[in-house]
């Protein structure tokens, strides 16, 4: 227990200072080092106080060693960049390329061919558009899609970045109901991730650009929707564990949740089992795997495997590659983002990759004020960092496909010399 007194004692204060700091360097409330705090290392402390009695007292000593490595990339790195470079430049307006006709009409025509590859793929894994009418087989597929259709279907999230910037500019219907059907989308198939990964950009382009004004009613109902939200995928993570109604099972049984307290639709361990418990699987996956190494295969699983297919011709590790690792349950299976980086190179040797990740973030946060373009490219990057106590999703090629659409929308739109669409911002 003295290594989580020491974890906590010391990282606690020191995520107010590099919160403190960033928010007041870069002027923004919602910032790299201000999501990492919340969304890695506040589940990281939850982590120490031990709330599951699958816990083991104390983690493996290399476990300790790597994660002080990654605070020194995740949190004490970003905060000094931000402090050294302050604010990002603020346009203050809309970039006039986004509002153009070529914008307008582009990301339509990417829209209709990723939610139409979507709704194939649905069918050709459930003969039906709709795949949740039949629960069991949307829970087998809800992450698998066929090859070559994937590409296309898993950019759904980058969809909804897409339609909320033409919904900003133009306030037209059309984009809206593109927005909400990429949106809901994912939930065809019982799937949360997409979900949750189109509302974290959401997020980041509402800070940015908000279609509405914040009030004290706005406020409580923003509140009152994140709650029903958060209970709702909690009752599906129940559901999809029980196979839906197939049978009994309690998640608070299953991760064997120490506490009295559970929360409506027993949303506190289900928070915790795919959270905090995440970083339990992390040291579970670090206890058995302390002397084989990857070699730099799965932190980089994005490009040799999921872009340039290297293990079609060589035996690779690749993100799902995680070989005898075995969870600590099979309803909390995840080991969190870092064991990519600690399967390459070890409990120190995972600074690097932690390094270069946060990096291209960093590089992406002070570019998004330049153009909408790279607003898209940081809001999508930031929300694979979102679930980083989750896994890996910085190193998975579905994050890299919808940057790559981003970036060709972007590029084949400027071919053409941008027009105004008739109407105005209302």
């Amino acid at each position: 227990m003295l290594g989580d007194v020491f974890l906590q004692s010391i990282l606690t204060p020191l995520l107010f200072v590099c919160v403190f700091i960033s928010i007041k360097a870069s002027a923004r409330w919602i910032n790299p080092v201000t999501v990492i705090a919340f969304t890695f290392f506040v589940p990281l402390l939850f982590a120490t106080l031990r709330l599951s009695l699958l816990q083991a007292h104390e983690w493996s000593y290399e476990t300790y060693i790597a994660i002080w490595f990654v605070v020194g990339a995740w949190l004490i790195f970003p905060t000094i960049v931000i402090l050294s470079k302050g604010s990002p430049n603020y346009l203050g307006t809309i970039n006039q390329f986004s509002t153009s006709s070529n914008y307008i009409v582009g990301y339509r025509y990417v829209s209709l061919v990723v939610i139409t590859c979507y709704l194939i793929s649905n069918y050709i894994q459930a003969k039906t558009l709709i795949p949740v009418l039949i629960p069991d087989v949307a829970y087998r597929i809800h992450t698998e899609f066929p090859p070559v259709l994937r590409l296309f279907a898993r950019c759904i999230p980058v969809v909804t970045g897409m339609a909320y910037m033409a919904f900003f500019s133009k306030r037209k219907w059309v984009d809206f109901f593109i927005l909400t059907v990429a949106l809901l989308m994912p939930l065809s198939r019982l799937s949360r991730i997409d979900v949750i990964l189109s509302f974290s950009i959401l997020l980041i382009l509402f800070t940015h650009y908000p279609i509405f004004k914040f009030n004290l009613k706005r406020v409580v109902s923003a509140l009152l929707i994140t709650t029903i939200l958060a209970v709702a995928f909690a009752e599906l993570g129940n559901l999809r564990t029980n196979r839906f109604g197939k049978y009994e099972v309690d998640y608070s049984d299953i991760i064997k949740w120490n506490s009295s307290v559970t929360g409506p639709a027993d949303i506190l361990p289900i928070l915790y089992g795919y959270f905090p418990l995440s970083f339990e699987n992390f040291d579970s996956f670090v206890r058995q795997n302390k002397e084989k190494r990857t070699n730099g295969t799965m932190s980089f699983d994005w490009l040799l495997t999921g872009t340039f297919k290297f293990n079609r011709f060589a035996n690779l590790g690749g993100l799902n590659g995680l070989g005898s690792f075995k969870p600590i349950s099979g309803a909390a299976n995840v080991p969190t983002s870092l064991h990519p980086f600690y399967s390459d190179f070890g409990p120190i040797g995972i600074f690097f990759p932690a390094f270069f990740y946060m990096s291209i973030w960093l590089f992406f946060f002070y570019k998004s004020q330049q153009e909408v373009k790279w607003l898209l490219i940081y809001s999508v990057y930031s929300a694979s960092f979102i679930l980083s106590s989750f896994q890996a999703l910085m190193t998975a090629s579905i994050i890299y496909h919808q940057l790559l659409l981003t970036l060709f929308l972007f590029f084949i739109c400027s071919k053409a010399k941008p027009t105004k669409i008739t109407g105005s911002k209302k």
